[in-house]
């Protein structure tokens, strides 16, 4: 996505010879990662980010969770990309909720991410585990251990849920994990209302989980929504810029890759399913949606 947008604006070129426009895809463990990705374009480090989920942005704009104030940020487009935050258990273990796990001191083995500063799924995680009452130094202490995959498909992570060694999966990009963990004999547990509440303040919807999409599923379920892949940059980034860089997405809207195989304008400049636009378009991207008629 990040390289298709470079293009755009590059070819043919839609600034001065000389200009310069910094761009950051969020990847791996750097500080350009979830929680430090809107800090870079905040302090105009980058002058634009792109980087999932959603919820991210929306604490930093809001000055919540890891942020102690509100970062002047603004949204250029939201790319569509349908995910969900799961707690998926083994079925053995009886439990029906998070909040159980913690009052029965189970010594989890939980595959989860990569936990490090920055990390978006460790930190969305960790709220939600804290909500529950319970945390993953908790599980150790029980006994328990902490598997960390690099990739939601990690191959490790999937032989260890074949195999039983792993009875607890927490973790986003459901899609490649998730019927592999059904079909193994785990659940998806429906956060209870408390631990919504908690997360929805952050900027994770409740969010439904279709049968559509998970045939295993006995019925459609509530979890935590984490899909989008926001762009945004600083709210001080000049108008013209950021009118560039909308034109730019639709330049490439045919080479850039999205869930469903088309990009469509029209979603990215709202708020969707598949793409929360949870901070608001920065003033330049919407005047030309607005010019173009991609939003009425």
């Amino acid at each position: 996505m990040a390289q298709q947008i470079v293009l755009g604006l590059c070819d043919p070129p839609l600034f001065e010879s000389g200009s310069k426009i910094t761009l950051s895809m969020a990847v791996g463990d750097s500080n350009l990662v979830g929680i430090g990705a809107p800090v870079r374009v905040a302090t105009g480090e980058y002058d634009l980010i792109l980087t999932n989920p959603s919820a991210f942005s929306y604490m930093a704009f809001q000055g919540r969770g890891p942020y102690s104030k509100k970062l002047p940020i603004r949204t250029i487009a939201v790319f569509p990309s349908w995910d969900r935050l799961v707690f998926a258990v083994s079925r053995k273990l009886g439990v029906r909720s998070l909040e159980e796990i913690g009052e029965q001191k189970i010594p989890l083995r939980v595959s989860t991410r990569r936990i490090f500063k920055y990390g978006h799924v460790c930190f969305a995680v960790g709220e939600a585990l804290k909500a529950a009452g319970w945390s993953f130094q908790d599980v150790e202490k029980w006994g328990g251990a902490i598997h960390q995959a690099a990739t939601p498909r990690h191959e490790e992570r999937l032989e260890g849920i074949r195999s039983g060694e792993i009875n607890a999966v927490f973790d986003e990009g459901i899609k490649s994990w998730g019927p592999i963990a059904l079909e193994s004999g785990m659940e998806f547990l429906v956060p209870s209302e408390k631990v919504f509440r908690r997360m929805g303040y952050l900027g994770f919807r409740r969010a439904a989980v279709p049968l559509s999409r998970f045939l295993q599923l006995e019925r459609e379920i509530a979890a935590l929504d984490f899909g989008g892949w926001p762009l945004f940059c600083s709210s001080r980034l000049p108008n013209e810029v950021a009118y560039a860089v909308a034109q730019a997405i639709e330049r490439r809207r045919e080479q850039i890759p999205v869930d469903g195989g088309e990009l469509k304008l029209n979603q990215v400049c709202r708020d969707t399913d598949e793409g929360p636009l949870l901070v608001p378009l920065h003033p330049g991207a919407k005047k030309f949606y607005r010019e173009k008629g991609y939003l009425t």
